[in-house]
């Protein structure tokens, strides 16, 4: 796992905004636009949401992850709505990767979720002010680059009151020596 910090989510998002810049410029001859901006959010929340995968400590339920997603993007193929739905759907399947595997708090959940608020609507004014696709994916991703400065738990004082799992392993290591000791005392 690579350390998560702004400047790599910085450099993710030029990477993400470059591709899909380019890719709409390449395959929106081929298939449409309309069809080719729904592959390209399709893409593009399929990569992010793998990258978040990637980089979570844990192991557990990353099928699950991919085949909600798989089984919203399939929904919306079928449904076929508007290109806002198909923003927010894949915002929102980011917003749950990201509660799923790196918040441990219901605000730290609120908090990402208006982040995800205000880069939509922050990519929405880059795109309706410059006319660019890149500059409207650039805006959005870099401000799901602000997602580390969230803090993982409502506050510090809650972490002290419950001890960390070493502390509890540690606390059971001891009592169970001190057991064995007076156990192999009497016999």
């Amino acid at each position: 796992m690579s350390k998560t910090t702004f400047w790599r989510g910085a450099a993710i998002a030029l990477a993400l905004s470059i591709f899909g810049a380019l890719a709409l410029v390449l395959f929106a001859p081929l298939v449409g636009e309309g069809f080719g901006l729904r592959l390209l959010i399709s893409a593009l929340g399929l990569a992010y949401v793998v990258i978040l995968l990637r980089d979570s400590r844990a192991r557990t339920g990353r099928l699950v992850v991919f085949a909600a997603w798989m089984t919203a993007t399939a929904a919306l193929f079928l449904l076929n709505p508007g290109v806002w739905v198909w923003l927010t759907a894949q915002t929102a399947a980011i917003w749950l990767t990201r509660c799923l595997y790196i918040h441990d708090s219901l605000v730290a959940a609120a908090m990402d979720a208006l982040l995800n608020g205000a880069a939509l609507l922050a990519s929405l004014a880059a795109a309706l002010h410059t006319q660019s696709l890149f500059l409207a994916l650039w805006t959005f991703f870099l401000v799901q680059a602000a997602f580390i400065y969230i803090p993982r738990k409502l506050s510090a004082s809650e972490r002290s009151e419950a001890p960390a799992g070493d502390e509890d392993f540690e606390r059971a290591y001891r009592n169970a020596d001190a057991a064995l000791r007076r156990l192999s005392r009497h016999s």
